[in-house]
């Protein structure tokens, strides 16, 4: 944040914090919320909430502005893409078994790990997740009229252009390499960075 002039809005495409409620976050979580907080009192701050962050209530919110998507002029759409329809019946079986055998795992004495990078431990189905998430969003964007769609949900960086509209997902602030998406007045730039905070 610190590189940002004052009038860069800041856009986060969910699972900014890890599971839970407001009342509960982790010291770490705290943190990272309490400076986001910080900066909406500084520049426009929009919070799209992903499938993983809990509700968007906690006490001292700041200027922050929770939804579900945010529209850059015509330019680019912005979601987090967990919310597409489709059959999901059987993965979100798979899933639920998978979580079952991590928890086992973890138990063995396993080190914990995020549930995204646990599922990259599954190319198959991580590849069907990634893929049925783009067409989708690819879908919506063209709907709507957008040259551009960017989501998050994935965990996985990618900028591909697929029938003359752009998809593009920055992966995860946890993960790296760390990218973040950067508009410019010409251009919509996705760009490896060291440092998020």
């Amino acid at each position: 944040f610190r590189s940002l002039s004052a009038e860069t809005p800041l856009i986060l495409n969910g699972d900014t914090v890890d599971p839970g409620d407001w009342k509960h976050l982790s010291a770490g979580d705290r943190a990272l919320v309490d400076r986001i907080r910080d900066e909406s009192l500084r520049r426009s701050v929009i919070w799209i909430t992903g499938n993983h962050d809990p509700k968007p209530q906690f006490e001292n919110s700041g200027r922050i502005q929770f939804m579900s998507q945010f529209r850059v002029e015509k330019r680019l759409l912005v979601l987090h893409g967990h919310g597409f329809p489709g059959d999901w019946s059987f993965f979100r079986s798979l899933i639920r078994f998978l979580r079952i055998l991590h928890r086992f795992y973890i138990g063995l004495g396993a080190q914990p790990l995020h549930p995204a990078r646990y599922a990259k431990k599954w190319p198959i189905i991580y590849r069907y997740l990634t893929a049925s998430v783009m067409v989708h969003a690819l879908e919506l964007a063209r709907k709507e009229g957008f040259p551009a769609v960017v989501c998050g949900h994935t965990h996985g960086h990618a900028d591909v252009t697929v029938d003359g509209i752009r998809y593009l997902n920055p992966g995860a602030w946890t993960e790296t390499p760390v990218y973040c998406l950067f508009l410019t007045p010409h251009d919509i730039v996705l760009e490896k960075v060291e440092d998020v905070l």
